[in-house]
This record gives structure tokens, C-alpha cells and sequence, in this order.
């Protein structure tokens, strides 16, 4: 729907100011027995930063923010109390431009316990990297004897989120510019 691209650049725009949706497409919203998919592709000229010759970007940001905020404190006296239980599954891909070219591949995490799960994979096929994230909130109500189990399981979703990915310049021919 054009309201929901719309509304959609303002979710991303602390993180990436010049972000412009290209295309969304919206799918399983007759079937209630299938979950929701929603497919958006992003344009933005300026994401990440430089340090050295590297180029350092951070996927995670897309979908960071979308479930879960973090928790404060080491301990609890009451049960935590989540806006959902259930599981969100991002799939991000960024075309890397032809005159940069992948670093190193991040590692993949797969964290679980009695809270959840989480896991983070890359993949690159020599064109474009494949980030899937997957966030697994087993109870929408964390009993106070579980609340250590969520800390470790949202602190490791937040520094798999934090991973930076590094790319390199590459020198293209005269005759590879532009193309």
C-alpha cells in the first residue's frame, strides 16, 4: 500500500537519513494461519562509515529496533513482561557496488536457552550479502526466576546486532566505471 512505503522511511531515518523505499510488497494477509511476510526494498546512497581503507556497515540496523527494547538491571522483583512471545525472521540483502568489494564474511551466531533464540548468518555469493537474523521470544511473560535467561539472550542478540561488516575499494578499470 502506498501509505504503509510511506510511512515506512521514518523507521530508518536516525539510522540512515537519505533512505528511500524502492518497492513493498505484502504477502499471507488473507491466510491467518500463515505468517505475515513483508518484502521492502531500500535505496540510500550513505550507510555506514569509514575507518581506515575500510568501509564498515552494519545490516543489523535495518532490522534492530523491530521487536524487543532492552531491558536495564541484572535483576528483577517482578516478571518482565514483553509486548509479544513468538519469533521475527529478517532477511536482508545488500548488492555490494562493483567498485567495493567483501572484507570478511561475519561469523555465524546461534544462541539459545529456556528465554528464546537467536541467530545471526551471513553469506556471500560474490555479489551480494545475505543477512538473516532470527529472534525467538519463547514467553510474552519472563517469570522472575527466567529474567537472567532473557538478559543473556537479548544481550547476545545485541551484540550480534552490533556486527560490523568491512569492505574494501577496489580500482575499476576506465573501462568498468560507469557501467
Amino acid at each position: 500500500s502506498d501509505a504503509y512505503k510511506s510511512s515506512l522511511p521514518g523507521a530508518w531515518r536516525d539510522r540512515v537519513p537519505d533512505v528511500r523505499v524502492t518497492s513493498v510488497a505484502i504477502r499471507n494477509t488473507e491466510d491467518p494461519d500463515r505468517n505475515l511476510a513483508l518484502g521492502v526494498s531500500l535505496r540510500s546512497e550513505h550507510f555506514g562509515s569509514m575507518a581506515d581503507d575500510r568501509f564498515l556497515i552494519n545490516l543489523a540496523a535495518w532490522s534492530r529496533g523491530a521487536g524487543v527494547a532492552l531491558l536495564a538491571g541484572v535483576s528483577r522483583r517482578q516478571p518482565v513482561f514483553l509486548p509479544f512471545a513468538g519469533t521475527e525472521i529478517h532477511s536482508l540483502t545488500l548488492a555490494i557496488p562493483r567498485e567495493w568489494r567483501l572484507d570478511t564474511v561475519p561469523d555465524l551466531i546461534d544462541f539459545e536457552n529456556a528465554a528464546g533464540h537467536y541467530r545471526s548468518i551471513w553469506s556471500f555469493d560474490g555479489e551480494k550479502l545475505v543477512y538473516q537474523r532470527t529472534l525467538v521470544l519463547n514467553r510474552a511473560m519472563v517469570p522472575v526466576e527466567d529474567y537472567a535467561k532473557l538478559r543473556s539472550l537479548l544481550d547476545t542478540a545485541e551484540a550480534g546486532d552490533a556486527t560490523l561488516v568491512p569492505l574494501v575499494k577496489v580500482a575499476l578499470r576506465p573501462s568498468e566505471r560507469g557501467r
